[in-house]
């Protein structure tokens, strides 16, 4: 599968904005070559689907924390705003996915292999159970 449109620098620093605002603390970006690779990592490699497409987005996030702060919310809220543009959702509780993602990188377990077979488990086309 091509890379479909993916979230430009603009749309994640508004992202950064609103989390920041809803939950507190700082939208700073803390390098912007970071936050270009972040994006661009999802070309770096063939995917199969948009799930791993996504895997490679949140991998991204994970490995070059473009943001001062709040870069997992930042990551979590960007992937789900790019997966409801491609009429896909998360298919659990907000509190589920941040408890399972952090257990996830607790255990440095963030890789896009473990990442895209997770995203399978909590994540799939809109109107699927």
């Amino acid at each position: 599968m091509t890379a479909p449109d993916l979230p430009t620098p603009a749309d994640v620093r508004t992202i950064a904005a609103a989390m920041a605002h809803r939950y507190g603390g700082s939208a700073a970006l803390r390098d912007s070559e970071a936050l270009a690779q972040t994006l661009l990592r999802p070309h770096l490699r063939r995917h199969p689907d948009l799930l791993s497409v996504t895997a490679s987005l949140m991998e991204g996030f994970e490995l070059h924390r473009p943001f001062a702060q709040g870069n997992h919310r930042v990551m979590l809220a960007t992937a789900d705003v790019f997966l409801r543009l491609h009429r896909h959702r998360f298919t659990v509780p907000q509190e589920q996915l941040g408890g399972e993602m952090v257990r996830m990188l607790r255990a440095n377990a963030f890789d896009h292999a473990r990442v895209d077979t997770w995203l399978r488990t909590v994540a799939g086309p809109e109107g699927v159970a």
